[in-house]
């Protein structure tokens, strides 16, 4: 595997486990029920109810980027708490931290730093000012392996 594709294939399986976890597609993303192609690896977009926010993460063998983005376009004041894991053991923490002004253009960004092949768990609730709990996800970021089925 080429250090370009191990990447890649990480935010492929990224997004098919956040399509999975989040049961939503997003406006402008493929039909439900299609395939969509990323960097010629076919994923299946699976059909699900709309939540208030979509995820989408980056990853490279040093770092992974989180990104937590609301579906309106009205900036709004939200609490996240999240904890970062590795090997289930807690290396960060943030509970009920206020995010002001969240946007498409200004979302929810939480940067974790990574060794190389390690694999990382990220969990995030993210709340309205009132408890109110409108995003709720678990991710994992880890090392690619592909193989072939016979």
């Amino acid at each position: 595997m080429t250090p370009r594709s191990q990447p890649i294939g990480i935010l492929i399986l990224f997004v098919a486990a956040g399509l999975l976890a989040a049961g939503c597609t997003t406006p402008g993303a493929p039909p439900s029920g299609g395939i969509v192609t990323l960097s010629e690896t076919p994923v299946q977009v699976l059909t699900g109810e709309a939540g208030a926010f979509f995820e989408e993460g980056f990853v490279t063998e040093e770092r992974i980027i989180a990104r937590y983005v609301p579906r309106s376009d009205e900036p709004t004041a939200y609490r996240v708490s999240y904890e970062v894991l590795t090997d289930s053991t807690t290396r960060e923490r943030a509970d009920d931290r206020l995010y002001e002004n969240v946007g498409p253009e200004n979302p929810v960004i939480i940067l974790v730093d990574r060794r190389p092949g390690e694999t990382v768990t990220v969990d995030a609730v993210i709340r309205e000012p009132d408890g109110t709990v409108v995003w709720e996800s678990r991710a994992f970021y880890g090392p690619l392996e592909i193989r072939e089925i016979p």
